[in-house]
């Protein structure tokens, strides 16, 4: 015997088709069950996402150990790379500043006084450079954190 609905080979002494559930003596479908979705290992009152949140406090350590890795943490690498390549040019070119001011250290004329105080001029405007981009940095990767995780409650997409 085959089942009417579904065309399932079932024994000739059966009353339900076991596929579909189909009554074989009255001839009716069974009543359609509405969806319940899966049902996870979720706490009540807990939203699902699918994608993690990132953590403020990583990004804003890795941000304040090495300028950019914050960034690079929430995925925006190329802001990340831009960051970092451009602290790290501006540390070298200070190293290489200091380092040429040290021979003239100990043979104090007054040509060398002169240019001692621009080397420390130039030296003092760098740092102040790199202090200013490391704060802006730090500030950047912590509201980059915050967007990212709004989005993610939102929509539960990353924004980037």
């Amino acid at each position: 015997m085959f089942c009417p609905n579904c065309g399932t080979n079932l024994p000739d002494n059966a009353e339900f088709c076991t596929n579909c559930g189909y009554n074989l003596k009255t001839g009716q479908a069974p009543p359609a069950r509405p969806y319940a979705p899966p049902s996870g290992n979720q706490p009540y009152g807990q939203p699902y996402y699918p994608i993690a949140m990132k953590s403020e406090i990583l990004a804003i350590i890795l941000a304040i150990i090495i300028p950019g890795t914050g960034h690079m943490y929430l995925g925006r690498l190329t802001r990340g790379l831009i960051i970092l390549v451009s602290y790290i040019g501006l540390s070298v070119l200070a190293m290489v500043i200091a380092f040429s001011a040290m021979p003239n250290l100990f043979t104090m004329d007054a040509m060398d006084v002169a240019f001692d105080t621009g080397l420390l001029v130039a030296l003092t405007i760098l740092s102040l450079i790199s202090l200013v981009i490391w704060i802006v940095q730090l500030i950047d990767a912590y509201n980059l954190t915050k967007q990212y995780n709004d989005s993610i409650r939102q929509t539960g997409q990353a924004p980037w």
